[in-house]
């Protein structure tokens, strides 16, 4: 807690993620593209802003709210037969 970092940027739903730098954060959407090298995503609910800084409210582990792109279904997992309604 306590911890604050300059937004470098935002990454929207569909959109391409921005690079993370060294004492950075970047503001991402649900649903977007969180930036490779990032190693938590904290909620905007649990930082206060002021300006383009922020600050954590909370600690937070290292690992929090991160996914990985098959954390729902390995590759090559099928999910649905061919030609069925989704």
């Amino acid at each position: 807690a306590g911890a604050s970092f300059t937004i470098v940027g935002e990454t929207l739903a569909g959109g391409t993620a921005v690079p993370l730098v060294e004492g950075g954060c970047v503001a991402v959407a649900t649903g977007a593209r969180v930036p490779d090298n990032a190693g938590t995503v904290v909620p905007h609910e649990n930082t206060r802003r002021s300006g383009d800084r922020i600050e954590l409210l909370a600690a937070v582990a290292q690992g929090t709210n991160i996914r990985a792109a098959d954390d729902d279904f390995p590759r090559g997992h099928r999910i649905a037969d061919a030609g069925s309604p989704v």
